[in-house]
């Protein structure tokens, strides 16, 4: 719903899956209206900056405290790949550049890039050198809904190519 499916992807007694989805939604926040439907960066009607900052310094502390993690454990490194085409690099630097000026002290995106074919086939799909992806060559398909599900369970389609595996 955030941009991983679509609208008119199925609908049961004539009503799409997504507005189950929002009234679900709805219901369980106690609000009216707020659509999942699609990401409008730096719109979002339920992402609130401030609210995450603040549940994010509570876990940090209770991490330090219980000694999972030290304070020289944050901010928290993530590796990401970069695009090899420079126009579409642009598109995904814009992106991890928000988040590093909204979140540097809880997240810091390192940036990868490349250097040649083999090694970004290498990074992205034999070692599966990241901690998080923006691309991956393949996504479900429209016409079977549960190639969504798929994707996402342990052992599915995507997992190692989205960084979310062992």
């Amino acid at each position: 719903m955030r941009g991983y499916t679509n609208r008119e992807l199925i609908s049961w007694n004539g009503k799409d899956y997504a507005d189950y989805v929002d009234e679900v939604f709805n219901e369980k926040q106690g609000t009216e209206g707020i659509t999942l439907t699609g990401i409008n960066q730096g719109g979002d009607p339920i992402f609130d900056i401030e609210r995450a900052k603040g549940l994010f310094e509570a876990a940090k502390a209770e991490l330090i405290e219980s000694g999972a993690l030290t304070e020289e454990d944050f901010p928290i490194k993530i590796d990401v790949i970069n695009d090899m085409d420079v126009e579409i690099a642009a598109y995904s630097q814009a992106m991890y550049d928000f988040i590093n000026e909204e979140c540097g002290d809880i997240i810091k995106v390192q940036f990868n890039t490349p250097a040649t074919e083999d090694e970004d086939t290498d990074w992205g799909s034999i070692s599966n050198n990241y901690d998080y992806s923006m691309w991956s060559g393949w996504g479900p398909d429209y016409a079977d809904p549960n190639t969504f599900l798929h994707t996402m369970c342990i052992g599915g389609d995507m997992v190692e190519q989205l960084g979310f595996g062992d």
